[in-house]
């Protein structure tokens, strides 16, 4: 990946969430972002400000009212949902403030999971590559 690629590009991004037929909070008021390979971005604001329901528009966990997406080069707006879970499991990765692990899985197994998921590594292989990784972070 070169440092200057694009790897986060929003354009023109709104989320509107209806309460009811006639009431709604807008959320994200066309927003655009560009974040490069090898930038790091920090996003900070309020408790209400939309940080949340930005990183899930960015994640694909959630979609934008209106407005483009783009994740490393790929539009991903009107993209659907089984599309993209494979393209979650293979090129995103989540830390989520409550962790959302699986509590009947140990450390090892909720990292070696998503390895397994793609279909790219052996037991053995996930095993050795998640204690490499939770190694790297204690």
């Amino acid at each position: 990946m070169r440092s200057n690629e694009e790897v986060v590009k929003l354009v023109n991004v709104s989320k509107r969430y209806y309460l009811s037929s006639s009431v709604y909070v807008d959320a994200l008021i066309n927003v655009n972002l560009t974040i490069r390979s090898r930038e790091i971005a920090i996003i900070m604001g309020p408790s209400g400000s939309g940080k949340t329901t930005l990183m899930n528009i960015m994640g694909t966990l959630d979609k934008p009212t209106s407005g483009q997406v783009i994740i490393d080069g790929i539009d991903v707006t009107n993209i659907d949902e089984k599309y993209l879970s494979k393209f979650r499991l293979e090129r995103l990765g989540f830390v989520f403030q409550q962790y959302n692990l699986v509590s009947q899985l140990t450390a090892l197994e909720n990292v070696m999971l998503p390895m397994l998921l793609t279909g790219r590594y052996t037991k053995d292989e996930a095993r050795e590559k998640a204690r490499l990784l939770l190694d790297l972070v204690g």
